[in-house]
């Protein structure tokens, strides 16, 4: 009787050990490409044109112009984007920004953040069953960094 409980337990272990979750760390290096389109996405209704990026470490710059319809000058817009992770997601914090020198609505600020945030997630989740963990600005690169959890079947 002692044998067949031990038996038992030996084969409800290894059989919650295959069906167990195993946990894996998966990093996506973003491209300028990928950054600047979430960005330009992510300021729609801007409608800039001509978008710069410059890493530093902790924080992108950006720039932006865009010519007026009659040809007569131009606008320019220039902000700070710190990013970071909360719960899981992907945040995104415009600081310092300027339309032509003077201070943008913090309302139309929030709504970018938002958008800018969502747009690069999505650009970086590479599979459905993971979980941000870090976000990494560097002079050269942004490094996103996933959880994936993957479920194990019996063989």
């Amino acid at each position: 009787m002692k044998h067949k409980w031990i038996w038992t337990l030996g084969i409800v272990l290894l059989l919650g050990l295959a069906l167990s979750a195993c946990t894996a760390t998966m990093s996506v290096e973003v491209s300028q490409e990928e950054i600047r389109q979430a960005i330009a996405e992510g300021l729609a209704d801007s409608k800039l044109d001509d978008l710069e990026l410059e890493l530093q470490d902790g924080y992108v710059l950006v720039r932006a112009e865009k010519e007026h319809p009659d040809g007569s000058g131009t606008d320019s817009l220039n902000f700070r984007l710190d990013l970071g992770v909360s719960d899981g997601r992907l945040t995104a914090t415009i600081s310092e920004a300027q339309h032509n020198g003077a201070p943008i609505d913090e309302e139309q600020v929030a709504q970018w953040n938002e958008r800018i945030a969502e747009r690069l997630e999505r650009a970086t989740k590479r599979r459905p069953n993971s979980e941000l963990q870090s976000v990494t600005v560097s002079a050269d690169k942004i490094v996103v960094t996933w959880s994936v959890t993957v479920r194990r079947a019996a063989e």
